[in-house]
């Protein structure tokens, strides 16, 4: 489910692509781990797992982490791009552009 990316042959909308579908599964897997842990039945066969149950906890802690920490470099990311398409797009529009002189 997980994969290692060598950067040097892949092209950003590709690698882009792939953060998106890998996003969508972990999404999709932790809602079916909460319906499972949410069910009575499940509930009581996990209380004599009390110790898996700390360690799901603990990990769950250090994803939200991870997960605020993907956020966070998503978001610059966008922000960045959006300002160089808009200085991009000033540019092409400019008079005095060499892209509008060809």
């Amino acid at each position: 489910m997980f994969f290692f990316i060598d950067f040097s042959g892949i092209n950003s909308v590709d690698f882009m692509s792939a953060v998106s579908e890998q996003t969508k599964l972990l999404e999709s897997g932790l809602r079916e781990m909460r319906s499972q842990m949410s069910d009575p039945a499940r509930v009581n066969e996990l209380g004599q797992e009390a110790i898996v149950l700390s360690g799901v906890c603990e990990r769950a802690g250090d994803s939200l982490k991870h997960i605020k920490n993907l956020y966070e470099e998503t978001k610059y990311l966008k922000n960045y791009l959006e300002k160089v398409t808009t200085n991009w797009m000033a540019k092409l529009r400019s008079p005095s552009s060499s892209f509008r002189r060809r």
